[in-house]
C-alpha cells in the first residue's frame, strides 16, 4: 500500500472514530439538557453500538464480491449528512434515531477500510498497515472527544456536531482518489464463511478477548464523566475532554506493537497488554482527578496493545475470507461494547464506582485466562 492511499485511509479512519465518539464527554450536559439520568444518557453511544455488534457480520461477506472503496464513499457521505442532522436534533429521541442510523454506517466504513487495508497490503507487512491503521482509530477516538468537547465549552454542544459532519463530507473529494480495490470474488456472497472462521479455535480466543476487552473500555469511558463531575465540583465538557488524552497513548503503543510482537511473540504481547489492562483498571479507585488523568494512559496503553495484536493477528492468520474476519472482528469487538456502555452502569447507579470496578477487573482477569489457557490449548 502506497502513502497516500494510507493516508486516506487514516483521514477517514479518524473522522468516523470522531463521530462515533464524540458526544461521549458531551453526555453530561445532554442529560441535563434533555432531563435523563446518566444510563439514559449513555444510550446515546449505546445505540451506535447496536448495529456494529452484527451488521460487520453481514458488510464482511458482502466486501467478498463488492468493492470497500464504493461502500466507503457512500457510507461516509451519509455519515457527514447524519451528523449534521444530530447537531439540529431537537429532542433526545431525535438523537436516539439519528445515532441508531449512524451505527449501521461507521461498520460498512470500519469493516470497509480494515478489510481495504488487509487486501492491498502484502503478508510482509500486514501487522505494520494494521498497526498504522489502529493508530489512526486511536487518534479518531481522541480527536472526537477532545474537539467535541472543547467546542461544545467554546460554543455550544450543537456545533461540535455540525462541525464534524462538515470536515466528513468534505473528505469525500479526497476518498475518490483511492485506488481501486484488488480483484474480488464474483460468486454470490456465502454466510457459510462464518462458520468456517467460527470453527478455528484460535480465532474464538481472539475474539472473546477483544470482546471482554472493549465492554471494560466502554463502560469506564462511558461513565468516567459522571464520576469525574462527582469528584470535582468544577469538572466541564473542556475537562472531560482532556481526560480522554490517555488514548494517546495507544497511538503510540500500536505503532511500537509491531516491533514487540517481532520480538516476543503475539502471546506475550497478548499477555503483557491484558496484564497492564488489569492493574491500570484497579487504579481507578483512587478518587483523585490528577491520577484518573496519569492512569488513563496505562489503561489505553493496554486497550490498544490487545486491539492492535489482535487485528494483526487475525489478519496475519488468514489467506482468505478477509472481509468475514475483519467483519467477525469488528462485530466481537462493538458487541462488547454495546453490553460495556449500559449493563454496568446499572450497577455504577446502584453499587457505585468501587463496586462498579471490582466488577470490571474481574473480567479483565478472564481476558488474561484466555491468553494463558486458551492460546495454549489452540496451538
Amino acid at each position: 500500500m502506497n502513502f497516500k492511499n494510507l493516508s486516506l485511509i487514516c483521514l477517514a479512519s479518524i473522522l468516523t472514530f470522531s463521530a462515533l465518539y464524540a458526544p461521549q464527554p458531551l453526555l453530561p450536559i445532554l442529560s441535563k439538557q434533555f432531563d435523563v439520568s446518566a444510563s439514559i444518557a449513555g444510550l446515546i453511544i449505546t445505540f451506535t453500538l447496536i448495529p456494529l455488534s452484527f451488521s460487520p457480520f453481514f458488510y464482511g461477506v458482502i466486501l467478498e464480491t463488492v468493492s470497500a472503496r464504493k461502500v466507503i464513499l457512500v457510507a461516509v457521505f451519509l455519515l457527514g449528512a447524519s451528523e449534521v442532522l444530530l447537531g439540529l436534533s431537537a429532542s433526545f429521541s431525535q438523537i436516539l434515531f439519528i445515532r441508531l442510523f449512524q451505527g449501521f454506517l461507521i461498520p460498512a466504513i470500519l469493516t470497509s477500510l480494515m478489510t481495504y487495508v488487509s487486501k492491498v497490503s502484502g503478508s510482509e507487512i500486514i501487522q505494520k498497515s494494521m498497526s498504522i491503521y489502529i493508530a489512526s482509530t486511536i487518534i479518531g477516538g481522541f480527536s472526537g472527544r477532545a474537539v467535541s468537547g472543547v467546542i461544545s465549552y467554546v460554543f455550544n454542544w450543537r456545533i461540535s456536531f455540525i462541525f464534524l459532519g462538515v470536515c466528513l463530507l468534505c473528505i469525500i473529494y479526497f476518498i475518490r482518489f483511492l485506488e481501486k480495490d484488488v480483484t474480488f470474488n464474483a460468486a454470490r456472497p456465502d454466510f457459510k464463511n462464518l462458520l468456517v472462521v467460527l470453527k478455528d479455535r484460535k480465532f474464538v480466543i481472539v475474539y472473546a478477548a477483544i470482546f471482554l476487552s472493549f465492554f471494560c473500555f466502554a463502560a469506564i469511558l462511558n461513565y468516567l464523566p459522571d464520576h469525574l463531575s462527582k469528584i470535582n465540583e468544577k469538572s466541564n465538557e473542556l475537562k472531560t475532554g482532556l481526560a480522554y488524552s490517555g488514548y494517546l497513548m495507544g497511538v503510540f503503543v500500536s505503532l511500537y506493537s509491531s516491533r514487540l510482537i517481532t520480538k516476543y511473540g503475539y502471546k506475550n504481547v497478548f499477555l503483557l497488554g491484558s496484564a497492564i489492562y488489569i492493574v491500570s483498571i484497579l487504579f481507578f479507585q483512587i478518587d483523585s482527578v490528577s491520577l484518573i488523568y496519569i492512569n488513563m494512559f496505562a489503561f489505553c496503553a493496554g486497550m490498544f496493545m490487545l486491539h492492535s495484536a489482535g487485528s494483526g493477528f487475525v489478519n496475519k492468520n488468514v489467506d482468505k475470507n478477509k472481509g468475514v474476519v475483519n467483519g467477525l472482528y469488528v462485530s466481537f469487538y462493538y458487541f462488547g461494547g454495546i453490553l460495556g456502555s449500559y449493563l454496568p452502569g446499572l450497577i455504577y447507579e446502584n453499587q457505585g464506582w468501587k463496586i462498579f470496578l471490582f466488577f470490571l477487573s474481574a473480567i479483565s482477569v478472564s481476558i488474561f485466562l484466555l491468553f494463558t489457557i486458551g492460546f495454549k490449548k489452540a496451538f
